[in-house]
């Protein structure tokens, strides 16, 4: 997150009552003042201004039931607020992420600041796959892609061509008449692609290790679930016995 955002948990009577929890929160320079007054604030990547209601003792936002409703929020979700122009007008938006998640990224980001200041580095995996030699599962994008080069014979896939621009990889499936070529991006989650800009129209597939994007308007191929219904037999080759 940035500096002047922070992140709040829902929780169902936050969601009942269209609450907006804030706490002592300095970093978005709340206004100073003893009784409730109206605040600015946008929602989402929307600069339609509405009016909420900022109660100074309770350290609360009000007013977003509907907003709520919109995302079909549900607790333990989470939303990132931040200062538009300081005690006046603040963005509302939705985080893909549960708030336990964010918090671990975090705590995680943390550790390896501090280990890179002592000199020691920090080991992140993922949860165990034990495929064909790949012991963790992929925890970015970079493992999407060693995994896929592991798996991409598997799928009756031909790779053309892999590259450091979007997108990502060429590739070619057989649709029963012969080899369509399609334009491939990698991402550790399929709303990576959305988050970082790319264009729709330059790409036919998405390659993750999670899909998290809901209603996208592309082709997506998620390799977690994927990877439970093919073949172990690399997994008996390297690790006989299992």
């Amino acid at each position: 997150m940035k500096s002047k955002e922070v992140i709040s948990k829902l929780t169902q009577v936050y969601l009942n009552y269209g609450i907006v929890p804030i706490g002592g929160k300095p970093e978005l320079d709340l206004p100073e003042v003893k009784q409730s007054i109206k605040i600015e604030a946008v929602f989402d990547d929307y600069d339609k201004v509405q009016l909420l209601t900022y109660d100074p003792l309770q350290k609360r936002f009000f007013g977003v039931k509907g907003w709520y409703k919109t995302h079909n929020a549900k607790p333990g979700d989470a939303i990132v607020i931040e200062p538009v122009i300081p005690g006046k007008r603040y963005r509302f938006r939705f985080c893909p992420k549960k708030y336990e998640e964010v918090l671990l990224e975090e705590n995680l980001l943390e550790r390896i600041k501090v280990s890179k200041k002592s000199g020691r580095g920090i080991s992140i995996v993922g949860k165990p796959i034990n495929y064909g030699g790949l012991i963790y599962g992929p925890v970015n994008e970079l493992g999407v892609v060693l995994l896929f080069g592991m798996i991409f014979e598997e799928l009756g896939i031909i790779v053309e061509e892999v590259k450091s621009g979007f997108p990502d990889a060429t590739i070619r499936r057989f649709n029963g008449k012969g080899w369509t070529r399609e334009l491939v991006e990698f991402e550790y989650e399929s709303l990576n692609f959305k988050q970082h800009n790319h264009s729709v129209s330059g790409c036919d597939m998405i390659i993750c290790w999670s899909h998290n994007w809901k209603d996208c308007p592309l082709e997506v191929c998620e390799m977690e679930p994927l990877l439970k219904l093919l073949p172990r037999d690399k997994l008996e080759k390297v690790y006989p016995g299992i």
